[in-house]
């Protein structure tokens, strides 16, 4: 019988065959050989499509050329076609598509809410005006009380998506009807010595891909920001979601060719979650004004108890082939925890350590040893680490002895115990350090000696 090989040559075998001169050709045998043929065209592929391969096509080196732009899953790319790719594993010194996968992609710091020097994992609930919360995020309200912001661990509701098991939980208070002069939002600002690459306000300006993970208990359209903080210009942004569905939403964002923003260590940029503020603005696009946007009267403040919950948030140089169209980002960046308290201590820095929260009577706040320079007055050089963003501001706390708050206690030797300070000052040496003097009543230090203190200090050189 006649047929392939198995090395692609279709070869003509049977009784009879070839034909030779001479003989009679038998219509069993030319049939038999049709049938043969036919069977063979039938395992070929046809250049119309009609055909569909059965098995594995080895090229043996060549190319398949000419071909058309993928279209729908499971389509081959062509050369230099971009694909959205939901995951990549890399195993050696690669880039994607020319796009470095390095250290230092997000230009959020604490995007995961692992840091939380200030309220270590507690809830706090905001008062109205701007304060921090987790490490180097800001909330930013007109009313107080009105929400509650919390960093929290162990929970795995996006592990799903390969999420961080800290997240950050904003929880309605009341049930609030916002109005159009509220303003609701947690932001971060950037830093520009962190965003020398954007090229902001020339014909250069790159664009930025926004990500992050997303759950709400209520159904509604959500809404957040980014705000070229030089020149108060905003690119708002909204989405969908549906409650109780965890997700991970992503924005590809053009480059501001109008407007550049500061290159040094002020702030150029702001990522804002807006919570339900200010009413709905122009989606898209740049336009004028630092602006709120979100729904009037909506969103999670409508509901007492409901939450919404963020995690993962990198802002990062939009990846080859990302367009506001076709948003593409990169997997998050989750760098070691040490790095990231780095990070954030160069904008807030604490003399408790991790886990406690800084204030009058907690634990773990003994700063050292105070050398006496006077007989009513002891004083401590301290150096920051690492050197903080500009000159901070301070507060001293009393230590777990009883006296005065905001004020360090002393051992005094001769009578081996605690004595109140009646006063004290922290002096930052600008961004590299601070001289802590603790004052008391005259006679009470002995010149050249030296006495351990009772007390804390926290600094704030935030943006």
């Amino acid at each position: 019988m006649s047929a392939f090989n198995g090395s692609g040559q279709f070869v003509i075998t049977g009784t009879g065959l070839p034909f030779t001169t001479g003989t009679v050709i038998s219509s069993t045998v030319v049939n038999q050989l049709n049938t043969d043929l036919a069977a063979g065209l039938s395992n070929c592929i046809c250049k119309d499509g009609q055909s569909t391969p059965t098995n594995n096509i080895p090229m043996g080196g060549f190319k398949l050329t000419g071909l058309g732009a993928a279209t729908t899953l499971g389509d081959a790319l062509s050369y230099g076609q971009p694909a959205n790719v939901s995951s990549l594993t890399v195993t050696g010194p690669a880039t994607i598509g020319g796009y470095g996968a390095g250290v230092g992609r997000n230009r959020l710091i604490n995007g995961d809410f692992r840091i939380d020097q200030r309220n270590a994992g507690a809830a706090l609930t905001t008062t109205a005006g701007g304060q921090y919360c987790v490490d180097r995020w800001r909330c930013m309200l007109s009313l107080g009380n009105k929400f509650s912001v919390q960093g929290v661990s162990g929970d795995y509701r996006f592990a799903t998506l390969g999420g961080s098991s800290h997240l950050l939980k904003i929880t309605s208070l009341s049930a609030y009807a916002t109005l159009s002069s509220d303003y609701f939002a947690v932001d971060q600002l950037i830093e520009g010595l962190n965003v020398p690459d954007l090229a902001y306000g020339n014909a250069s300006a790159q664009s930025l891909s926004l990500s992050f993970l997303f759950q709400a208990d209520i159904t509604a359209t959500y809404y957040v920001s980014l705000v070229n903080v030089t020149n108060s210009w905003t690119y708002n942004l909204s989405f969908s979601a549906t409650a109780g569905t965890p997700q991970r939403v992503i924005f590809t964002i053009p480059g501001d060719t109008a407007h550049a923003i500061s290159g040094d260590n002020t702030a150029a940029l702001v990522v804002r979650f807006n919570i339900g503020s200010g009413g709905v603005q122009t989606p898209n696009a740049w336009i004028t004004g630092n602006l709120f946007n979100g729904p009037i009267g909506g969103g999670i403040l409508a509901t007492n108890g409901a939450n919404m919950y963020i995690g993962d948030i990198q802002l990062e140089l939009a990846p080859p082939g990302a367009t506001p169209a076709v948003p593409l980002a990169t997997p998050f960046e989750r760098r070691q925890f040490g790095q990231e308290l780095l990070l954030c201590q160069r904008y807030f820095q604490t003399s408790y350590p991790l886990g406690i929260v800084p204030g009058d009577g907690a634990a773990g706040s003994t700063v050292g040893n105070v050398a006496a320079y006077t007989t009513a007055a002891a004083r401590v050089l301290t150096q920051f680490s690492p050197p903080m963003r500009a000159t901070p501001g301070m507060v001293a706390y009393r230590g777990t002895n009883a006296g005065n708050n905001g004020v360090w206690n002393f051992y005094y030797p001769t009578s081996s115990a605690w004595v109140a300070g009646t006063g004290m000052s922290l002096t930052p040496n600008s961004a590299g350090g601070f001289t802590g003097q603790v004052n008391t009543n005259a006679g009470n230090f002995t010149l050249g000696l030296s006495y351990l203190i009772d007390g804390g200090w926290i600094a704030s050189a935030e943006l």
